[in-house]
């Protein structure tokens, strides 16, 4: 029996979006119908749909310029959907209204996926919600979390749920987030070559990004470095620019590249770095698939020092952690053990069957 699912998202293109990848494959199984409403605009991807509408087998895809959380969009949205979903599943917390409104008109299951569920990492709610009081957003995070909880079927990818036991959130489920398939299984890597592939924002660490390349350009004159992304703040802005013009024949920033120009960048990198202890998921998971060391600030998704990966909290630091990686032994160890990181819990097929794993716990709320 097919099961019907109306998915609400802020960017979907399975071409660039892992998610939506999953559940192109998840679709290709003739087990599920799905019905997508997108933002045409994908900010975070800096993608916008060229169509208003687009289908492949037994997924049909409308874009929005703005996706409303009103009972009337609701209405409007099933409307065009033409199907009674069996499931309404919000990929964010920003449209919990929205599918609460398809879920009263349809009696569909109510799921929402979150990355993180509101963990103290990421911050809650936004600062404008609570005036900024440290001790009433800690409140109000706590009765905005409870309150999602009994209306939602949670679905996490954080792999802090994956044996979650937090006193009153036990039914959280973890959804590892998926990773494309690698483009080559032995890529060659260039000693001097690196890349940063995603948003540059202060929440994803830019400052600490711009300062430890800087601190790599200028030891070492023959490293050069990609930067792909768009900028999410002035104080990005402005690093960059900086960047830019002080290693002008070192650096170079492209605001969006293909999926395969991407893939191609990290697989002929010889290490990656992530600069802050949160986010940059798609970044670890492209790397451990294409045998791409990784240097990071602090252990996050799965990241653990000298397994999968180098932990460096300064410049120093990681200008030493460049060179223990030329030692063969380590390079082979580390990248090994990052690319069955991603066959185990990461690949594409492994997520969709979880997904459907994940089904057959979904109740009624």
């Amino acid at each position: 029996m097919t099961s019907t699912i109306i998915l609400i998202s802020p960017g979907f293109d399975p071409a660039i979006n892992e998610m939506a990848a999953m559940i192109q494959l998840l679709s290709m199984s003739g087990d599920f119908r799905f019905v997508v409403a997108a933002r045409k605009l994908d900010i975070l991807k800096n993608i916008e749909a060229k169509n208003n509408t687009l289908s492949f087998r037994n997924v049909d895809i409308i874009y929005y310029d703005r996706i409303g959380e009103s009972s009337v969009f609701a209405t409007e949205l099933l409307d065009r959907c033409q199907i009674k979903p069996d499931y309404v599943f919000s990929e964010t917390t920003l449209y919990t209204a929205l599918a609460q409104n398809i879920s009263r008109r349809t009696n569909a299951k109510r799921i929402l996926h979150t990355e993180y569920f509101l963990h103290p990492r990421t911050g809650g709610l936004r600062r404008r919600y609570y005036l900024g009081v440290p001790a009433l957003g800690r409140l109000a995070n706590k009765a905005y979390s409870t309150y999602l909880y009994k209306r939602f079927n949670i679905f996490a990818s954080d792999v802090f749920f994956q044996k979650n036991t937090l006193p009153g959130l036990e039914k959280i489920q973890y959804l590892p987030w998926p990773v494309f398939p690698p483009i080559n299984s032995t890529p060659k890597k260039d000693k001097l070559f690196t890349c940063y592939i995603g948003s540059l924002s202060v929440a994803k660490g830019a400052p600490r990004l711009f300062e430890m390349y800087s601190s790599l350009l200028t030891e070492n004159k023959d490293h050069k470095v990609l930067l792909v992304g768009p900028t999410f703040d002035a104080t990005s802005r402005l690093l960059l620019t900086d960047f830019l013009e002080k290693f002008p024949a070192q650096s170079q920033w492209l605001p969006r590249c293909s999926r395969t120009e991407a893939m191609n960048y990290i697989a002929k990198s010889y290490f990656v770095l992530c600069p802050n202890d949160i986010l940059n998921w798609g970044l670890i998971g492209d790397s451990w698939a294409n045998r791409t060391a990784i240097i990071t600030v602090g252990e996050q998704y799965g990241l653990r020092e000298n397994v999968n990966c180098l932990v460096a909290g300064n410049s120093k630091r990681f200008l030493e952690k460049i060179q223990e990686l030329q030692s063969k032994s380590l390079y082979e160890k580390l990248t090994d053990n990052g690319y069955n990181e991603y066959l185990r819990g990461h690949s594409l097929e492994v997520v969709a069957n979880r997904f459907t794993e994940l089904l057959n716990t979904v109740e009624d709320r």
